[in-house]
């Protein structure tokens, strides 16, 4: 039972996601998408000790911090692994094609109009590309389907685990 209601939630939270006034934006920044097909969302920056703690009384705590922040991302075709030069989570050199470049608002968030594909999002900081999330198909992927704005949040996460 516990499984249908989480089920639930979660497809309802996923419907509500892309609906103007809900999900990426905390200052209700989706009220002012101005795109039809493309990517939106907040930049988060994540830090601190991620550990799992508990606190005197047995209490899980987390001094994780994880704030909005103005940044940048850049948009390439869908990117490999084996197309990322440098260290890991942080890359001096993407060997895939650019196709955007964006600047969030003081609140994270940014809009960016895309055709339909698949692409990869690179947060950059310290003039190199941050991605530490991907699967087999690619880096950071994100699909933008015709006609549709796809919600993509990514954190810059620093944090110790």
């Amino acid at each position: 039972m516990k499984l249908v209601v989480l089920i639930v939630l979660l497809a309802g939270t996923m419907v509500n996601s892309c609906k103007k006034g809900n999900g990426a934006g905390s200052d209700k920044s989706l009220e002012k998408v101005t795109i039809q097909t493309g990517l939106i969302g907040t930049i988060k920056k994540k830090d601190g000790n991620c550990m799992p703690m508990l606190d005197a009384n047995g209490n899980a705590i987390s001094p994780c911090k994880e704030v909005a922040i103005q940044d940048t991302l850049v948009i390439h075709e869908l990117t490999s692994w084996s197309q990322l030069i440098g260290e890991t989570s942080y890359y001096d050199s993407i060997k895939s094609k650019k196709v955007a470049t964006v600047i969030s608002n003081k609140q994270g968030f940014y809009e960016v109009s895309l055709s339909k594909g698949q692409y990869s999002v690179f947060i950059v900081e310290n003039n190199r590309y941050f991605a530490n999330r991907g699967t087999s198909d690619g880096v950071n992927p994100v699909t933008i389907h015709a006609d549709s704005i796809t919600v993509f949040n990514p954190v810059l996460d620093i944090s110790v685990y």
